[in-house]
């Protein structure tokens, strides 16, 4: 009887650690696979983030050079209006010389 009892007992003691190994595997596998989707969650918020941050960068500077081409372009007309006026001022005066040159007569 006791033969059948400790044959017994061992069966039971190697199913229950069959049981427990099983159950820390599967315990080990489910947090490695949570650990392994959060670090791409991680670095999916982590990616969307810098895209976030370099597509305002890049936002402003398209504004920035915007900014730059206008004031560019306010500078060239200001010099183009400038030019003409000097222009302008340069053909009277070349005007007035030759109309008060001592070649024709005055009044």
């Amino acid at each position: 009887m006791i033969l059948l009892y400790t044959g017994i007992y061992r069966v039971a003691l190697d199913l229950h650690r069959r049981s427990e190994e099983k159950r820390r595997k599967q315990a080990t596998s489910l947090a490695a696979m949570a650990q392994h989707t959060v670090s791409h969650l991680g670095t999916a918020v982590i990616g969307v983030t810098r895209t976030a941050k370099l597509e305002a960068q890049l936002i402003q500077r398209q504004q920035q050079q915007q900014q730059q081409l206008q004031v560019q372009r306010q500078q060239v007309t200001h010099l183009d209006s400038a030019h003409n006026n000097t222009d302008w001022l340069q053909s009277a005066a070349g005007w007035l010389s030759k109309w008060l040159s001592p070649g024709k007569s005055q009044l």
